[in-house]
């Protein structure tokens, strides 16, 4: 009896333990080349930092796991990834990918961040797009798995696509070595490695106009919401109140004026 006793017990308690248990951390991916200064290879970035804050405000903690983007895409699509972010929407990816949606459309409120891209060309080239119109004569380069500008430059009648090669960095390398005649790239990335490199900042230039606009997001998997649905849109929530934040603020200033912001 007294046996019976302490197994009832024992039993109440594993299950109090469980109920108080931390929820398992979200798994979210991110490519590994880095996206300055939202995400970085060799420390936090903007988006890192922003869903830290945001993950430490809603009790929702998460991993980081970096790879190639369109892996991090597969494994978001067959649910071994819960999340991935800096994803700009694109209709065909609600196929595998939950984004934050308002009245139908994406919900720029709960966005990580907005950002464009720029055309970069050599100094001597004759490239042109005055918002409507990509005059260029030879291939353009754009980083491989960016899914939604190859398609915003075959929209403004681009024929010539180069997404052979993966990095930034080496399609600025290819574009002046005269193997692209110009290149798509996000406006901060590219200009970032311009100045990084006095040989590149010499003889490639970024063109004024953006190619396109758009919001980023974190978006989970379909699998991740059909059981934690609501983890997902808390995280989502903290994300929108964190970013306008007067502390956010703070940091976000601090962090493109200092390598080392204080978190």
């Amino acid at each position: 009896m007294h046996g019976c006793r302490w197994c009832l017990m024992w039993c109440a308690l594993a299950v109090a333990s469980m109920a108080h248990a931390a929820p398992a951390p979200l798994r979210l991916c991110a490519s590994n080349q880095g996206d300055y200064p939202w995400v970085l290879v060799d420390r936090p970035g903007l988006n890192q930092l922003l869903i830290e804050r945001a993950s430490a405000r809603s009790g929702t903690p998460v991993q980081f796991h970096y790879m190639r983007w369109g892996h991090c895409l597969l494994r978001l699509s067959d649910g071994r990834m819960d999340g991935a972010f800096n994803s700009s929407f694109i209709p065909e990816r609600q196929a595998f990918a939950r984004f934050p949606m308002r009245d139908g459309k994406p919900d720029g409120e709960r966005r990580l961040m907005h950002s464009g891209y720029h055309l970069f060309q050599r100094k001597s080239g004759t490239a042109q797009w005055d918002g409507n119109t990509l005059k260029v004569s030879g291939p353009v380069g754009v980083p491989s798995g960016s899914f939604a500008i190859t398609r915003r430059l075959r929209e403004v009648g681009l024929t010539q696509v180069d997404q052979s090669r993966y990095g930034p960095a080496d399609i600025l390398l290819a574009l002046r070595d005269k193997e692209l005649d110009a290149a798509v790239l996000k406006s901060e990335e590219g200009m970032h490695l311009l100045r990084k490199s006095a040989e590149l900042g010499a003889v490639l230039e970024m063109l004024p106009l953006p190619i396109a606009q758009k919001d980023f997001f974190l978006v989970y998997s379909l699998p991740f919401m059909a059981v934690r649905s609501a983890e997902g849109e808390r995280l989502w929530e903290a994300i929108a109140r964190e970013r306008e934040s007067p502390a956010w603020q703070r940091l976000q200033n601090e962090f493109l004026g200092s390598a080392a912001p204080r978190p």
